[in-house]
């Protein structure tokens, strides 16, 4: 048994010899497209790896931008509790400042009360002396001397009294 009478054999050998001499080209073509697939996956991984540095890069850009935000409110937050702060001192002592001087208004209108109500005492006082002195007078002086003394101190009473 001579393995030349062996469809097998023959179909093995032809087998053989077609992939030994196809054996370049395919080799080619399965590793070019291999090739070709690792390249593409080479390029999808370096833009994966772009983006990923891209996106770390705006995340850090957004990052520092709110905490520029934030210490902007913070300013603002700071500056709105000092203005508050002056404000109410300014407007307590402005209260403070009003209060004292309703107070002395209010002393002022009793002083010149108190004047008033001196000066119309003392008025009616002035008056009520002049009643008297010109009964008494009148009642005592008869004539022209009386006339005459009584107007002269009813005219001098005013000056003298006020």
């Amino acid at each position: 048994m001579f393995p030349f009478d062996n469809s097998y054999f023959w179909t093995a050998l032809g087998f053989v010899i077609f992939f030994v001499l196809v054996r370049k080209h395919l080799a080619k073509a399965v590793l070019g497209g291999l090739d070709g697939y690792a390249d593409k996956i080479r390029g999808q991984l370096k833009e994966a790896a772009d983006l990923r540095a891209q996106a770390q890069s705006e995340l850090a850009h957004w990052q520092k931008k709110q905490q520029e935000i934030l210490s902007d409110a913070a300013a603002i937050l700071r500056s709105a509790k000092e203005d508050a702060e002056r404000i109410e001192r300014e407007t307590a002592a402005n209260l403070k400042t009003l209060a004292e001087r309703r107070r002395q208004q209010a002393v002022d209108k009793i002083r010149e009360a108190e004047v008033a109500a001196t000066a119309a005492v003392r008025n009616a006082a002035v008056d009520a002396a002049i009643a008297a002195t010109r009964s008494i007078l009148g009642d005592q002086v008869q004539g022209d001397l009386a006339t005459r003394l009584l107007d002269q101190s009813i005219a001098a009473l005013p000056g003298t009294l006020r």
